[in-house]
C-alpha cells in the first residue's frame, strides 16, 4: 500500500507541476557507443564478400530451397528434382531462420546476397547481446 500511494503522489506532482525528468543524451551516447561500435563492426565484417564467402555448401542449398518454395509456392517443404515434397531431417533449421530468409528473398529478389542478409543480422544481434552480457558481468573493459 505504501509504495503504490508514494507512486501516485509522485505521479500527481509530476502531472501538476508539468516537470519531466530530463535525459542526458550525451551520457547515454557515451554509455552505448562501444555497443554500437561492436555491432557496426560485426555488420561490416558480415557483409564483406557476402555472395562469395563463405562458399556455398549443400545444406545452404537445401535451406534456400525451402525458403524459395515458401515465396513461390507458399509451401514449407523441400522440393526434390522429381517433384516430391519432403520435410526431412535435413531441413532442421526451422522457421526462425527459413521464414525471415523467405521474406528477404521476396523483398530482395532470389539471390544469395538477399538470403544471407538474415544470418548477418542475426550475427549482429548475437554480437550485441554477447557484448552487453559481458559488459554487465565483467565490466566495459572486459567486453
Amino acid at each position: 500500500m505504501k509504495d503504490s500511494s508514494a507512486f501516485s503522489v509522485a505521479a500527481g506532482r509530476a502531472l501538476t507541476t508539468g516537470r519531466v525528468r530530463s535525459v542526458d543524451i550525451a551520457a547515454l551516447a557515451r554509455r552505448h557507443a562501444p555497443l554500437v561500435a561492436v555491432v557496426l563492426v560485426a555488420l561490416g565484417l558480415g557483409f564483406v564478400h557476402l555472395s562469395r564467402y563463405p562458399q556455398t555448401w549443400f545444406d545452404e542449398g537445401i535451406y534456400l530451397n525451402v525458403s524459395r518454395n515458401v515465396v513461390e509456392r507458399h509451401e514449407y517443404f523441400a522440393r526434390s528434382a522429381d517433384g516430391t515434397r519432403d520435410y526431412a531431417l535435413v531441413v532442421g533449421v526451422g522457421p526462425t531462420v527459413l521464414l525471415p530468409v523467405a521474406l528477404a528473398l521476396r523483398l530482395g529478389g532470389m539471390s544469395l546476397e538477399a538470403a544471407r542478409f538474415v544470418p548477418v543480422l542475426y550475427l549482429a544481434v548475437a554480437t550485441g547481446l554477447m557484448f552487453g552480457v559481458t559488459r554487465r558481468l565483467f565490466g566495459t573493459r572486459a567486453a
